[in-house]
């Protein structure tokens, strides 16, 4: 593979879009070399490096672009450092080249970078295309360097060693037909059945919650449960709350002896924008659990499910993450096929999903105020 073309210290390293294929032709027109590539959707990959861990960013530009069908499917490939190993795709955005030429040719993919791997951005395009460009440029934040101090000194990314998960139940099937309990917490919506459960009480007034609202009680109980029964409220456990009845939650697991992190993020749209930036920046790190409830006011629907996704970037593998969103008048965005769609997307990214315990099913459950939790493990391989 060909060596970076520049790298200029923080700046952008500017890379060889077509190195990895040894200048074959784009699918593209005007780009690339002139031997055919045997794949008819090639359009680059460039090759793969090492970058500094934490929040990392492809961009590319495509000069003079002109398009009128096709769809450009950008994927970041991450190749781990151990022999054998082959290459995984991490993320993945498309864009319809029509739009992007409106655009300037310009688009960019985030990503999550871990140590000891390197990555390497493809480009495809799907379907019939009559696109041509002058050039291409592509570039990556953050390349890795030895002799800087960067998020390698703030953490080791190593798995955590907290919890006891024998009585995790992986959601195999997405849906369980079992009730759900605040004694077995698992992914669940709230009920009255659980309310009456005399634990609710007890850890409602551990909580300092006896005045509370019953679903924000439920909503705290109901991370503490997780916590309890998962065995991560343990001397020593790193913890990033964020979110509504975080203050109650904290000193109880401060109690403990865990170290927390409190992040408020649901109060306003400028808390929301807030925590969003800090999350995108790679600014949290390396916990052993993480628990967010009552985002909503803060953040759109989308973008709680965007800060969901986003939190296990924030975990050591095999960390715990205990979410709590509002459902019907409390969460218009979060009805039960949403609360489905949520948990398939988070096992689509190789997390460990708690079953969801979505009964009894209740026509008025997308419009009576409710809460619905999730609990999740993030992937002990890389996101």
């Amino acid at each position: 593979m060909n060596k970076l073309m520049s790298s200029g210290g923080s700046a952008p390293a500017v890379l060889d879009p077509f190195s990895f294929h040894g200048h074959t032709a784009s699918v593209i027109k005007g780009i690339g070399g002139a031997t055919p590539n045997a794949d008819p959707t090639y359009a680059f990959h460039t090759e793969y490096v090492r970058l500094a861990r934490g929040r990392a960013n492809f961009a590319i530009h495509l000069p003079d672009l002109e398009a009128k069908q096709g769809t450009l499917v950008l994927r970041v490939h991450l190749l781990p450092d151990e022999p054998g190993s082959v290459a995984s795709m991490v993320t993945s955005e498309r864009i319809q080249l029509n739009r992007l030429a409106q655009n300037g040719g310009h688009v960019q993919v985030t990503f999550e970078a871990f140590r000891s791997a390197r990555y390497a951005l493809m480009g495809l395009v799907a379907g019939q295309t009559d696109a041509s460009a002058s050039d291409l440029r592509v570039t990556v934040e953050r390349l890795y360097d030895e002799t800087a101090i960067d998020l390698e000194d703030r953490g080791d990314g190593a798995p955590t060693r907290f919890g006891n998960f024998t009585g995790f139940k992986k959601a195999a099937h997405i849906i369980a037909v079992e009730a759900p309990t605040l004694g077995a917490p698992t992914s669940q919506i709230a009920t009255r059945a659980q309310l009456d459960e005399p634990i609710f009480e007890q850890q409602r007034r551990a909580l300092g919650l006896g005045g509370a609202d019953e679903l924000a009680a439920w909503s705290a109980v109901y991370q503490w449960q997780a916590l309890a029964v998962f065995e991560m409220a343990q001397a020593g456990a790193r913890g990033l709350l964020v979110g509504s009845n975080s203050d109650h939650l904290a000193a109880l697991l401060a109690a403990q002896g865990c170290a927390l992190t409190v992040r408020s993020g649901g109060a306003s749209p400028s808390e929301g924008a807030d925590l969003q930036q800090a999350l995108h920046q790679g600014d949290l790190l390396d916990f052993d659990f993480v628990c967010s409830a009552w985002l909503e006011p803060g953040l759109d629907p989308d973008a709680v499910q965007r800060m969901i996704e986003s939190s296990f970037g924030c975990l050591r593998p095999s960390g715990l993450a205990v979410h709590v969103v509002g459902t019907g008048a409390y969460g218009p965005g979060f009805s039960r096929a949403a609360l489905e769609r949520l948990s398939l997307n988070m096992l689509s990214k190789g997390h460990d999903v708690a079953r969801l315990r979505l009964a009894p099913h209740r026509p008025e459950f997308d419009c009576e105020p409710g809460a619905a939790g999730f609990i999740a493990r993030r992937t002990s391989r890389w996101l």
